[in-house]
């Protein structure tokens, strides 16, 4: 790596849709600010209920680190990242892409899940030398009614979106600490070795 990678560790402060930019532009959003986001894979619903990481990766010529890799990369970190803040069960999903229309109905690589439920999506995608990555933690469960609406979704898909997601709250049955849960992961991004480093 030439350059030391720039993250940034956030909980969302507003409710804004995320689109990639594929999708087409919601014909029935009221109240809701919405952009294109260059790594979404799938719609996603950013809000307070979920920690936010985004990295800007540099990426040597020759180095062999693609978007592929660098997601992996992410997925391990937060799947050892929780495990450490007391999701035991957090695991990196191994099965098939999955492609979806929403980001927690998605599933590929990277993507953290208990069981069979997200409760990290990852995203990446490779452009001028670096590659983004966004990784969003659920902390608390989110208003995914909110996410259906905006998108003119049937009732059958939100509930099959939140029967594959699942926040950290709800494993743990308590209320999660957004602001020690932000430092902690931004101690682990500080620490982790970069995809392609050797020890």
């Amino acid at each position: 790596m030439s350059h030391p990678p720039r993250f940034q560790v956030l909980v969302p402060t507003r409710v804004r849709l995320l689109l990639p930019a594929s999708q087409p532009s919601p014909a029935a959003v009221q109240h809701i600010q919405w952009h294109r986001s260059r790594a979404a894979q799938a719609a996603e619903l950013e809000g307070p209920w979920m920690l936010r990481v985004c990295v800007r990766l540099p990426v040597q010529p020759g180095s062999g680190v693609s978007a592929l890799l660098a997601a992996r990369w992410l997925g391990a970190l937060h799947v050892r990242w929780l495990n450490q803040m007391g999701l035991g069960s957090a695991a990196p999903y191994t099965g098939p892409v999955l492609p979806a229309w929403a980001a927690f109905r998605a599933r590929g690589p990277g993507d953290v899940v208990v069981g069979t439920r997200k409760v990290c999506n990852v995203a990446a995608t490779a452009s001028g030398g670096q590659v983004l990555l966004v990784a969003s933690t659920l902390l608390q469960p989110p208003a995914w009614g909110v996410l259906g609406m905006a998108l003119g979704r049937p009732m059958q898909d939100l509930v099959e979106l939140h029967d594959s997601s699942l926040a950290a709250s709800m494993l743990l049955g308590r209320r999660v600490d957004a602001a020690q849960w932000a430092a902690s992961l931004r101690t682990a991004l500080q620490l982790t070795m970069l995809p392609g480093e050797k020890p």
